[in-house]
């Protein structure tokens, strides 16, 4: 026992949970702060990270999808002012399950919430919100949409550029295949079915007021972001040095 004891660290006082130094809104970096339209994803979650730090400091908060979690967490802006306020899609990186957590948190605990997902995602559980509706939950549903599996597509735009060149994406394109622009799916429609609020956005400054205006309408409400299909996260950078260093060198690309 005294042999354990000795190669133990020594105590200290100061404890590992400390309030953060500094506001982390104001930190982000500049990809965060982009204008234009599309809206740059690093940019919407910026705009959800300070409706959440104002009107929304004691709602539930659910992060989902692929890209689009990465960028969530990149800004460095997600903060709980309670326990069990911010709900995730874990280490395994499982997509989809950010509307019955969004349920679930409001079972718990009967507070409004939001969750930000891309439009891939949202596909797999987006009908659980006739669920909230049934049971009268308010919550709002920000989807970061560039009408693809995001991820995945720009992975194989920068791994396999010979194979897309000659093939294209394999299934990875979600937009809407008879509008000859590629247009996004208007997700924002769906919530007329119990009356809720629906709003496409396409300005960055707009994206508050969308929200602001969801959560007057108290219903489910989704608002429907077009954002950049070519911005990258920290997820999906580093696929594109790779690339961009392999043209360099001349090189075939390997995996």
């Amino acid at each position: 026992m005294q042999a354990v004891k000795r190669k133990r660290d020594k105590p200290v006082e100061k404890s590992w949970v400390n309030i953060p130094e500094g506001n982390p809104l104001d930190s982000v970096a500049e990809r965060f702060k982009q204008g234009g339209s599309p809206v740059h994803p690093s940019r919407l979650t910026w705009e959800v990270a300070k409706f959440l730090s104002s009107e929304g400091r004691d709602w539930n908060f659910a992060i989902d999808g692929g890209d689009t979690a990465i960028h969530m967490w990149d800004s460095g802006t997600v903060t709980a002012n309670g326990p069990g306020q911010v709900q995730g899609n874990g280490p395994s990186g499982a997509i989809g399950m950010g509307t019955p957590l969004l349920i679930g948190a409001w079972i718990a605990n009967r507070k409004p919430g939001l969750l930000i997902t891309g439009d891939g995602s949202f596909g797999f559980y987006g009908m659980e919100m006739e669920t909230m509706a049934r049971l009268g939950m308010p919550a709002i549903v920000v989807i970061s949409n560039d009408a693809a599996w995001g991820m995945i597509r720009l992975e194989e735009k920068y791994n396999m550029p010979k194979e897309v060149a000659e093939l294209g994406h394999t299934s990875t394109e979600l937009f809407d295949k008879n509008d000859d622009k590629g247009k996004i799916r208007a997700y924002e429609k769906m919530v007329a079915m119990w009356d809720g609020y629906g709003e496409l956005v396409t300005d960055p400054e707009e994206i508050i007021p969308a929200i602001k205006r969801a959560a007057d309408n108290g219903k489910p409400s989704i608002i429907n972001v077009e954002v950049d299909r070519e911005a990258l996260s920290s997820w999906t950078q580093p696929h594109a040095d790779r690339a961009a260093q392999t043209k360099k060198a001349k090189l075939p690309y390997k995996d």
